[in-house]
């Protein structure tokens, strides 16, 4: 065999076939495991850079033996660079934290491993501590098997500490979520929290949002001068998902009402207060009445001082919406949120505020319409209050974070 090179390894490791890619792997981790190509890794810091962005897209496989692969020879070289990994770190944490979503166990494991390991001996203290609050999502969705696991780490025992340190706060804090314990049943499969893991990947991974037109016919016209630009981005989540264009449509997709009177006005947010605060109403009157919020933003309702007044009335309302069993009633209120924050602005800061976390919580949901709701709605919050701030508020750690998200800084959409 000739000898092989990073350069060699660069140009092979860019190739789509399975097989191929198993081949290349065995020979690139038989090469890493040599003494000898540390100067190599040294010297061609082009090609080393070539070949961890590829690896990137293995570990990202649908295939999970490429995926596994992947993630096997970036470990390698952590262990080979250490510390001068560092360059690199920004390339690989989206796709490791992508891959704790994982459908297969081993995928998953692995993901994990590779980040501490990037947290002990690669990672600079912002991207250290973006890894920790992966790991700590991660604890609040799967429980005690998680800090069982980092036992078996040999995680420096004062790291190890401050970890599980922050797993007690998330479990005295009543912050675990064990979806996975609930039995429930209903006759729409696509309705309630499902107890299988799913994968970030295949639900929300979607490319950078696209300028589209205006859909409101409101206050304040989002994506026109001087505001955030909200737009859709293709579906990949395949049946029950839905994305922003979904959205968008569904803003002014309800029906046509008048307010004639600030008394009106009120009268009218109590009762959807009163039927959203009390799950027994019909999950059909719950969806109409997140429905008619829609009606009175697109009737004028920003324009009274008294709405306000009662929006924040309806944050509590708001939430358990968004916690409901049926996947109409989680659909209909992430569109209602992300339509009122895309309206209102920083005048909703409370209200998102509030119910970002609970829309966090339907991300690794397995029934797609719940979870992709959930994520389209998150990115209109943030990508509109960002842009309501001034400034961009994304530093390096976040920014990774968002984009995982598919999410884009308000000056690059």
């Amino acid at each position: 065999m000739e000898p092989r090179c990073m350069e060699y390894f660069s140009a092979q490791v860019q190739q789509k076939d399975v097989g191929g890619r198993l081949q290349v792997g065995q020979e690139l981790l038989l090469y890493l495991g040599v003494p000898g190509a540390i100067p190599d890794l040294e010297e061609d810091l082009g090609c080393v850079g070539k070949t961890v962005d590829a690896l990137t897209g293995w570990v990202g496989s649908s295939n999970y033996r490429v995926s596994l692969m992947g993630l096997e020879i970036l470990s390698a070289f952590v262990d080979r660079l250490s510390t001068r990994f560092k360059s690199y770190v920004a390339m690989v944490i989206v796709a490791l934290i992508d891959r704790m979503g994982d459908a297969k166990d081993k995928v998953r494991d692995e993901a994990q491993t590779l980040i501490l390991k990037l947290m002990d001996q690669v990672a600079p203290p912002m991207v250290r501590d973006a890894a920790v609050l992966a790991v700590v999502e991660i604890y609040r969705h799967v429980g005690e098997k998680v800090r069982v696991d980092l036992y078996k780490r040999g995680i420096p025992l004062a790291r190890l500490e401050m970890i599980l340190g922050k797993f007690d706060e998330v479990q005295n804090s009543g912050g675990v979520i064990l979806s996975a314990c609930k039995d429930k049943s209903f006759d729409d499969e696509e309705s309630v929290d499902g107890n299988r893991p799913s994968s970030a990947a295949s639900a929300f991974k979607v490319p950078a949002p696209k300028t589209s037109g205006n859909p409101v016919n409101s206050a304040r016209k989002p994506g026109s001068a001087g505001g955030p630009k909200v737009g859709g981005a293709s579906k990949e989540g395949g049946a029950g998902a839905v994305d922003e264009d979904d959205f968008i449509k569904a803003f002014t997709d309800v029906p046509s009402i008048q307010i004639y009177s600030s008394r009106e006005l009120e009268e009218t947010l109590n009762k959807i207060r009163e039927i959203l605060s009390d799950d027994k109403h019909d999950w059909d009157q719950r969806a109409n009445a997140l429905k008619k919020i829609r009606s009175l933003l697109v009737a004028g309702a920003a324009q009274y001082d008294c709405f306000f007044q009662h929006l924040r009335l309806l944050d509590g309302a708001l939430k358990l919406s968004a916690k409901d069993l049926r996947s109409q009633v989680v659909r209909e209120a992430c569109i209602t949120v992300a339509h009122l924050s895309t309206v209102l602005g920083n005048k909703f800061d409370h209200g998102a505020e509030a119910i970002v976390p609970t829309l966090f919580n339907l991300v690794p949901n397995s029934a797609k319409v719940m979870a992709t709701s959930g994520c389209a709605a998150i990115r209109f919050i943030i990508r509109v209050l960002t842009w309501c701030l001034g400034e961009c508020v994304i530093c390096n750690c976040e920014g990774h974070f968002l984009f995982s998200f598919g999410i884009a800084p308000p000056n690059v959409v």
